[in-house]
């Protein structure tokens, strides 16, 4: 009887450590894809200001609007505009 109760509790605690485990897994899966999104949005940014106003800068202006589509909505409208006006010009 007293061997019944010592083995019960450690098999809750083994699950709740699975659990804990399982959950901290797909909490670094979710958050990790934003933040490399971060990067890119930067680095196009980057690509951006130092472009000749040609195709390769309306090219990385659609780049930036599809990286920022769902984040940003209001952000990726204002770069898409921006970007039609340059390919209208060119």
């Amino acid at each position: 009887m007293e061997m019944s109760k010592v083995i019960i509790p450690l098999l809750d605690n083994n699950n709740q450590m699975k659990s804990t485990i399982i959950i901290l897994i797909c909490l670094t899966c979710f958050i990790k894809p934003g933040i490399g999104q971060n990067n890119k949005v930067d680095f196009l940014m980057r690509i951006i200001d130092c472009a000749k106003e040609d195709t390769t800068k309306v090219r990385t202006l659609n780049s930036l609007v599809s990286q920022l589509t769902y984040e940003k909505p209001e952000t990726a409208v204002y770069f898409a505009g921006k970007a039609q006006a340059l390919a209208v010009k060119y």
